[in-house]
């Protein structure tokens, strides 16, 4: 039928328009004819593209390991009660897909594990990962078609720390053939000096800052449908939001440049400090409203230490020497006291991110060391009891010991010292 009727519309234009033939030279003898071929261009009126449109909304995906325990001794009967086996708890979390889209779609869901866990998603008790929603026309926005899908862990190792498990990845996919409404950004990704810039995976870009310069050496590859359209339109942004949806920083995308090889948008853009990772995003509309992208950034803060203190009632300095005392009562096992430590992006510190303080002694044997992470954040420092350990106290009695700290791998003196002064009382355990 469509053949059809542009077969109608060509005949249609060739009767309604005049024609200028130019002859390239003589015709020929007399009685010959010539043959022209008038073609009729079809111009369809209306959208002959689908606007893909989702939302994703997802429950809080944290999930608790919870730590074997013997339980309690209960005296009259002489036994454990109340004790657990570890395991992970058996909650599940939700993730809705909402079809704003003038087609039907799928989505895919998949889960790249970072720790030794099984992760499993079902719909209606049933082990699935596909959600098939239907078209939106026909619907109020409030009535839009949705479904979802509950994500749980099944089993795995036992957790040691609070940590990053997963990754979940939500696919989109149109029937075979659909073609998008004009221009549409499916991904960005980053690249710039390896030193400040690292692609971690599944879309995850780890950037390595300082607090206080903006990180404006990063290039930007947008990929996507007819992205080509989108070259010198200034209406057209690129923008990181918070978790909240707050855009930290944004630009146009006027000035970015089409790689007909790659078929892509390139361009450089400026980052600056945030305390918490970012989504890319971009905007249509010149920033009045986001469409989220599937990758993340995430800071890594440059940690430099500039101080470490010792701090509680065992503990005194002396400026002039620079040399803590601690007053360590032989009776005792332990000795608690406070250390803190002062530096740049301490508080920034991600994932297995620490800080080692130590008392080394003149061969470099470590006496005693604690681990400090962002979980010991308090107020503008680092801040936890350290309780010195000493199987023989009077190994370091009257030693003078190294403060010192390790940050990347090797130790470094703070220019203090600490000195062990020992005692033994068994009334004293203030």
């Amino acid at each position: 039928m469509k053949k059809l009727f542009a077969f109608f519309l060509a005949v249609f234009m060739i009767a309604s328009m005049s024609v200028t033939v130019f002859a390239e030279a003589n015709v020929g003898e007399h009685g010959e004819s010539a043959t022209i071929v008038v073609g009729g261009d079809f111009q369809p009126t209306g959208a002959i593209y689908k606007t893909i449109s989702v939302d994703i909304e997802w429950d809080d995906m944290t999930f608790a390991y919870i730590k074997t325990s013997s339980g309690e001794w209960d005296p009259g009967s002489h036994e454990y009660v109340g004790g657990v086996e570890g395991a992970w708890s058996e909650e599940t979390r939700t993730i809705t897909v909402t079809n704003h889209s003038d087609t039907e779609l799928t989505a895919t869901l998949s889960f790249e594990q970072l720790v030794d866990i099984t992760g499993v998603f079902t719909s209606t008790g049933e082990m699935s990962s596909l959600l098939e929603l239907d078209s939106a026309v026909g619907t109020s926005r409030d009535e839009a078609p949705s479904a979802s899908e509950e994500f749980g862990i099944i089993g795995g190792e036992p957790l040691e720390e609070n940590t990053s498990i997963g990754i979940i990845t939500v696919h989109i996919d149109a029937p075979e053939g659909t073609v998008t409404e004009g221009p549409m950004i499916t991904s960005a990704t980053l690249s710039g000096d390896e030193d400040r810039v690292e692609d971690l995976g599944s879309g995850n870009y780890k950037v390595v800052c300082t607090e206080e310069v903006p990180f404006n050496d990063i290039e930007v590859t947008l990929s996507g449908a007819n992205i080509d359209m989108i070259e010198g339109q200034e209406n057209y942004r690129i923008g990181f939001l918070t978790s909240d949806g707050e855009v930290h920083n944004s630009m146009s995308l006027k000035d970015f440049t089409y790689n007909e090889a790659e078929n892509c948008l390139t361009g450089n853009i400026t980052l600056d400090f945030c305390d918490e990772d970012l989504i890319p995003a971009y905007s249509e509309d010149e920033g009045a409203t986001w469409t989220r992208l599937p990758q993340r950034v995430i800071y890594y803060m440059t940690v430099t230490v500039s101080d470490v203190i010792l701090s509680g009632s065992k503990v005194t300095f002396d400026e002039s020497t620079n040399t803590y005392t601690i007053r360590h009562n032989a009776a005792k096992l332990n000795t608690e006291f406070e250390i803190s430590v002062f530096g740049s992006g301490i508080k920034y510190m991600t994932g297995p991110s620490y800080v080692t303080v130590a008392f080394l002694k003149s061969d470099g044997t470590v006496v005693d060391s604690v681990k400090l992470t962002r979980h010991n954040y308090y107020d503008a420092f680092v801040a936890k009891y350290l309780e010195t350990t000493l199987s023989d106290p009077h190994v370091v009695e009257g030693e003078t010991l190294t403060l010192a700290y390790n940050l990347n791998g090797e130790w470094v003196d703070t220019g203090k010292k600490v000195v062990y002064d020992v005692y033994y009382s068994i009334s004293d355990y203030s």
